[in-house]
């Protein structure tokens, strides 16, 4: 039992292995962190240096799932707090089109599924309504771009006939 409290049975070959270990986790870890968070920052078209700004960087995520800042002061409360935050991140996955499953890795694993977020292929869709399920926010979603597709159609014509050779 002495033996596993006893520094001294660490060869000297392995501490500096250890140490450097050490080092690249504690610094590539956060890095890695911060790029992810920056990158779900932009695609959600917020700026991604907003990750280095402590309190700015809460509102902006706020801003991203559609609250309030002052949301913010409601995280202090200590039971309210931590379920609002677990609120806030499903509405998160949401926004990115995702569903319960990945709401749960989020909550239980955070550093990988944030990673997955970032620099995966997921695009911010917008903010899900309160009370609105997946289906309905994608039906919402879906009759806005089809809006916005038959304007760009409609500027696309006007374009067109405006650089027609006038005969």
């Amino acid at each position: 039992m002495n033996d596993l409290l006893n520094v001294s049975s660490i060869s000297a070959e392995t501490l500096p292995f250890l140490f450097w270990a050490l080092i690249l986790f504690l610094v590539i870890c956060p890095l890695v962190l911060i790029i992810a968070i920056w990158l779900i920052f932009t695609k959600a078209g917020k700026p991604g240096w907003a990750i280095l700004i402590p309190i700015y960087s809460g509102v902006v995520y706020l801003d991203i799932i559609g609250q309030r800042w002052t949301r913010l002061l409601w995280y202090c409360i200590p039971v309210y707090g931590f379920y609002l935050s677990i609120v806030d991140i499903e509405a998160l996955s949401k926004s990115f089109g995702k569903g319960t499953g990945f709401t749960i890795g989020l909550i239980l694993l955070s550093p990988i599924f944030v990673c997955i977020l970032g620099f995966g292929g997921a695009q911010y869709l917008g903010v899900v309504n309160e009370g609105e399920d997946q289906s309905a926010f994608l039906h919402r979603l879906n009759n806005g771009l089809n809006k916005e597709n038959e304007d760009l159609k409609r500027k696309v014509a006007q374009l067109q006939k405006q650089l027609e050779p006038q005969a």
